[in-house]
């Protein structure tokens, strides 16, 4: 009987801060869609800043523009 070879990848993920966890039950959905699209484009390429166009920001989150900015906004307003 032979045995079968399994190829297990290597992991392949994003780190995020606990403090995103901790506050992500206050958010709404376009926050959380906007703040996930922030922590992929920094944390997850290792960078500490980014610039994000909002056109990104839609691709990114599946949401329309104004949804983008509403996220944005109460992002900002949360700090």
């Amino acid at each position: 009987m032979s045995q079968r070879k399994v190829r297990i990848p290597a992991p392949n993920y994003t780190q995020s801060p606990n403090a995103f966890f901790a506050n992500a039950k206050f958010m709404g959905e376009a926050e959380l869609r906007v703040t996930l699209h922030v922590v992929r484009q920094t944390f997850g390429w290792h960078k500490k800043s980014d610039r994000i166009s909002l056109s990104q920001f839609e691709k990114g989150t599946g949401m329309r523009r104004q949804g983008v900015i509403n996220g944005i906004n109460a992002g900002l307003q949360r700090g």
